[in-house]
């Protein structure tokens, strides 16, 4: 039998807080501000084979993925896509795009029926203005990630070229940083989400993250 619409919000909004604390640059913030950002993130179900994000387009949301599968695809120079990696449940992906209005530089597409959570760009620009201290560590943890990824580019520049030209890793100068694909544990069915129904106050379990290869 299906869960009465109020357990059920109870529980996506346990689980929706357990996946911010698997993002790095959203860790920083605030029981209070956490609390309101999973409140504003909306649910979305889609059918195998839809494209979730296009490469090229302006970004202006990111997901998390509750349950499904979905494919990482990158444009070759001629024109085709090649299959990256695939990500399951409890993997996210776009979060640069939530503080950055920049194109995509991979596509997502379902592979299985599958079911997400959407934060979406201007959503999320209100919570910036009402929690700043967030906004502030925000913009410190992205400046880091950028530089940090700037340098890994030099490095790669300088150590890595073929006939002359750069191998394609997905970075540009304008653009010195790769959206991360991340992982965290696999989440429970719904039978099973009574458990993350824990206390807003509660701390969640530590939870170890796979890194993506795309970087």
């Amino acid at each position: 039998a299906e869960l009465p619409k109020y357990l059920q919000d109870r529980i996506y909004y346990h689980i929706k807080l357990r996946l911010l604390t698997t993002v790095p640059l959203l860790r920083c913030a605030s029981q209070a501000c956490a609390s309101t950002i999973a409140t504003q993130m909306s649910r979305v179900l889609c059918p195998p084979g839809k494209f979730l994000v296009r490469e090229g387009e302006m970004g202006d949301c990111m997901f998390f993925l509750v349950r499904g599968m979905v494919e990482v695809l990158c444009r070759e120079l001629d024109g085709s896509e090649r299959i990256h990696s695939t990500l399951k449940e409890g993997s996210w992906f776009g979060e640069v795009s939530l503080i950055k209005h920049i194109e995509r530089t991979a596509s997502v597409r379902s592979i299985t029926p599958c079911q997400l959570f959407r934060l979406d760009q201007a959503t999320f620009n209100k919570v910036l203005e009402r929690f700043p201290e967030f906004a502030s560590s925000l913009r410190e943890g992205f400046e880091s990630r950028t530089f940090k990824s700037s340098r890994s580019s030099e490095e790669r520049r300088s150590r890595r070229s073929v006939a002359g030209h750069l191998i394609h890793e997905g970075l540009t100068d304008d653009n010195p940083f790769v959206p991360s694909f991340g992982s965290a544990p696999r989440l429970p069915g719904v039978g099973k989400w009574a458990a993350y129904s824990r206390r807003p106050d509660t701390p969640p379990s530590p939870i170890s993250r796979k890194s993506s290869q795309l970087s």
